[in-house]
């Protein structure tokens, strides 16, 4: 199974309403690499997707986005999906 880099970005983004009123949210975005990098077109991707949950969250009303913040990216890892996904918890720091 192939491994890859995972990411969680975590984002502000601020929008009008349906209703009409300014409002912010904040909004996690995972997304992975082949690289450890972060790279401009992955910062575009975490934009976009977080737009994305933030318009499935209101359902078929649309926002109007004034801004998507990009409070920080951290590198989650090197791993497979099956490890991404595994609910298994290991206690790494016990004696």
């Amino acid at each position: 199974m192939k491994e890859k880099y995972y990411f969680m970005a975590a984002c502000v983004i601020t929008f009008i309403s349906p209703d009409g009123d300014p409002m912010d949210t904040s909004i996690n975005v995972l997304v992975t690499n082949t690289t450890p990098t972060v790279t401009k077109s992955m910062l575009e991707r975490i934009q976009v997707d977080a737009q994305v949950q933030l318009a499935k969250s209101l359902g078929d009303k649309l926002p109007d986005v004034k801004h998507v913040f990009i409070m920080s990216v951290s590198n989650l890892g090197l791993m497979s999906e099956k490890t991404f996904l595994s609910t298994e918890i290991k206690n790494e720091l016990s004696h």
